[in-house]
């Protein structure tokens, strides 16, 4: 029983551990990006480890709001956005 406990508490530090490097191994790109779609236009911003994937991210973000359906979102998520703000 005694041993059963010790490997209890390793695996939930192991665990605790985990948490808390992964929540200081932030996204470390912002983007905005403004998609027109279907006559309407939404801009969002979302986070990325890359500038690539944050405007992939927004992309998809911005067309969440604009299109409906899986055709829609699939139409819209493969436009190219009207506008694309990174701070450098």
């Amino acid at each position: 029983m005694r041993r059963t406990g010790i490997l209890a508490l390793v695996g939930m530090l192991l665990l605790m551990g985990a948490i808390i490097w992964s929540s200081f191994n932030t996204p470390r790109v912002e983007c905005e990006a403004c998609i027109t779609y279907d006559g309407r236009t939404n801009c969002a911003s979302a986070a990325g480890p890359t500038r690539d994937e944050a405007i992939l991210a927004a992309t998809d973000v911005a067309c969440a709001a604009l299109a409906s359906g899986r055709a829609g979102s699939l139409a819209c998520g493969r436009s190219i956005p009207t506008r694309v703000t990174c701070p450098e």
